[in-house]
């Protein structure tokens, strides 16, 4: 087929259902993901990564509790239409994936609130070596999802012995050593 059908983003969805943001992050090697699977929206080519992140965090009953609840002044996407935002966390180092918790879409905004409780059930002196790694993005129906910021947050520096609530600022994707 020529090339501008064959190569289409609707084409290669439905005929490539990989879980787009599966890719995204590559955990099992701790590295920056690889070129073709870096954001390409020109928000992140210009270097335009904005807004914060507000969490509620501390260990009870046998669990850390982490409550998503709300993100602020996130950059439009280029396509001029607001993001429809959702949050994805991870408990670094995580090589099969099994911290990874993801909240609900919130449409159409740049300043969601979400108020979602995810749980985290690891004993204390396992999640103090551990790191949050948090990030937003955009949700594409008929397009690999967009990466709007993200934070890593030591949790070994947080005492999860009381509620702690802090704003943290979104910036580009880090790796973690």
């Amino acid at each position: 087929m020529a090339p501008e059908v064959s190569e289409c983003d609707l084409v290669y969805t439905f005929f490539h259902p990989l879980l787009r943001d599966e890719r995204d992050v590559d955990l099992i090697s701790m590295v920056r993901p690889k070129e073709s699977t870096l954001p390409t929206n020109q928000q992140q080519k210009s270097g335009q990564i904005g807004g914060q992140v507000k969490l509620s965090l501390h260990y009870k009953n046998g669990a850390l509790v982490i409550m998503v609840m709300h993100v602020k002044d996130l950059i439009p996407p280029t396509d001029g239409g607001p993001p429809d935002p959702y949050v994805k966390l991870y408990l670094l180092p995580d090589p099969d994936k099994a911290t990874k918790r993801k909240t609900k879409v919130a449409r159409k905004t740049l300043n969601p609130t979400y108020n979602e409780m995810l749980i985290y059930n690891i004993q204390l002196p396992s999640v103090k070596k551990r790191i949050l790694q948090i990030t937003v993005w955009n949700s594409e129906s008929l397009k690999e999802n967009s990466f709007m910021g993200s934070v890593n947050v030591p949790l070994e520096n947080i005492n999860l012995a009381m509620e702690t609530v802090d704003w943290y600022r979104l910036g580009p994707f880090l790796k973690v050593a």
